[in-house]
């Protein structure tokens, strides 16, 4: 900073673009919610009419309509691309979430098409949910947190109900976590003025105010590691007793998960105890630490529905249930390769997604084998890149 001359000018047109770039990227997304939202939402509704009401056979090609959808969201990317002169990170988050969202939904649609439809929409909303309550905290809009919270309560109750009664709750999903918190955002960025503009910054301040920035950008991606590599040792150390008890016809195999979830409680709730009771202080409060807390809070949410999930529809009992576990590590890992930018994670992602694949289509032919391919994922996703996170944290 020290070998940069800024003038006034400069320096307030550097903030004021970057300003002025967060108010578009809410605008922007506030559109995509809009488009998504209601094209869903009347794919789901026709689907129920046509198959409930009318008795349609072909009632699924309602869905086409999404194609729709993908033209426009197409068009609006490449438009808004060539308007961008600086980049935030509240905009490439947004896009590294529902790229990795995308991604998820397809793999999602290629285990159903494989495994049958008829549990489908539990999961499709509690997607529904991680994605608008991760939106609304890198957005800070509290109407989007709430709406993923309540989208993933729908998702809990829904898989008590039959299929025709599931579209409905998608639907309910759908309006209180996409359509009725985007027309709020849109309403809430046309009224709200930002109170920097108001703002006049002397020389110094405007230099120390990017200055800081710049600064808390840099030590916002760092992270040791640590959990990567204390979860991914649980799981695989799980996973590989589990199959070993079943080759070997282990009286007490029963006991391998139970003693997981037990040591996966106590972590849990030492977490828990650190951030509210003990408060350790961190040198740097940054926006990249910040987000991915909240962004782990959803993930253990998500992982909870699943598990409550496939015990309620009966999907564990075949080794299905570790294929949506390791979507959602891939989830996890590819938002997480985003924020710290650190490509073994954009790899692990890759291999969790093939492996979630792998084991739906393949789940007959692989029987107690699903383990290993679980085991072999949560090496590759988690223990191999948190070792190497952790010898360049603190090798820098």
């Amino acid at each position: 900073m020290n070998e940069e001359n800024f003038s006034t000018q400069q320096s307030l047109q550097v903030i004021t673009e970057m300003i002025n770039k967060t108010r578009q990227t809410l605008n922007d997304n506030s559109k995509y919610f809009l488009l998504w939202g209601w094209l869903t939402a009347l794919a789901i509704s026709g689907q129920f009419v046509l198959k409930v009401i009318l008795h349609y056979e072909n009632f699924f090609r309602v869905w086409y309509v999404l194609f729709i959808g993908i033209i426009i969201s197409n068009y609006w990317i490449i438009k808004d691309g060539r308007k961008v002169k600086v980049k935030t990170y509240v905009g490439e988050s947004m896009s590294n979430l529902w790229l990795g969202m995308g991604i998820s939904f397809f793999v999602l649609s290629m285990l159903f098409v494989k495994m049958g439809w008829y549990y489908c929409y539990p999961f499709f909303i509690m997607m529904y949910g991680l994605g608008t309550f991760v939106s609304g905290k890198i957005l800070q809009f509290t109407p989007l947190v709430i709406g993923g919270i309540l989208a993933w309560v729908l998702s809990i109750v829904s898989a008590w109900f039959d299929f025709d009664y599931q579209m409905l709750f998608a639907v309910a999903a759908l309006l209180i976590s996409y359509i009725i918190p985007a027309h709020l955002l849109r309403n809430h960025q046309q009224k709200k003025s930002l109170s920097m503009e108001d703002k006049n910054f002397n020389p110094a301040e405007s230099l120390n105010l990017i200055d800081s920035m710049i600064k808390q950008a840099k030590s916002a991606e760092k992270d040791n590691g640590m959990g990567w590599i204390i979860w991914g040792w649980l799981l695989f150390i799980a996973s590989s007793l589990h199959y070993l008890s079943i080759k070997f016809q282990w009286e007490y195999r029963s006991y391998v998960w139970q003693a997981f979830n037990i040591c996966a409680g106590i972590l849990l709730l030492y977490y828990i105890l650190r951030s509210t009771v003990l408060k350790r202080k961190s040198r740097v409060k940054t926006y990249t630490n910040q987000l991915l807390s909240k962004l782990t809070f959803a993930f253990f949410i998500s992982l909870a529905i699943i598990v409550y999930g496939t015990a309620v529809t009966g999907l564990e009992e075949n080794g299905i249930n570790f294929g949506f576990l390791l979507q959602l590590y891939a989830f996890w890992m590819f938002i997480y390769a985003a924020a710290f930018r650190f490509t073994l994670f954009y790899v692990g992602a890759a291999i969790n997604w093939i492996g979630a694949m792998a084991v739906f289509y393949f789940r007959e032919k692989l029987g107690a084998e699903i383990l290993l391919v679980h085991a072999i994922c949560v090496l590759t996703g988690y223990i191999i890149p948190g070792h190497i996170a952790y010898r360049q944290f603190y090798k820098n």
